[in-house]
């Protein structure tokens, strides 16, 4: 693997790891009977991250057609988080 691919790789789960971690902390204060609708697209944002994360790690190939897969994949985890917060 080179070290392009491995720093692309890196740029693009820093990102996902910290999202992960921010929204794993908000879930963590948010009473899921009371907002069951905030925590479920929270959660669902967050299998969203999971499998992405999973998905970079275990596809070699980060090439042009994974960039535009990599952008989509962060449109519905805005929007799942605007679905959450709003």
């Amino acid at each position: 693997m080179s070290n392009t691919l491995r720093d692309w790789r890196s740029v693009a789960m820093f990102p996902l790891a910290v999202y992960l971690l921010a929204v794993g902390v908000m879930m963590w204060f948010l009473d899921p009977i009371s907002q069951q609708n905030k925590f479920a697209a929270l959660l669902a944002s967050e299998f969203l991250n999971v499998a992405l994360l999973i998905h970079i790690v275990l596809h070699r190939d980060f090439g042009r057609l994974k960039v535009v897969w990599f952008a989509l994949w962060w449109l519905f985890l805005c929007i799942l988080l605007s679905l959450a917060l709003f």
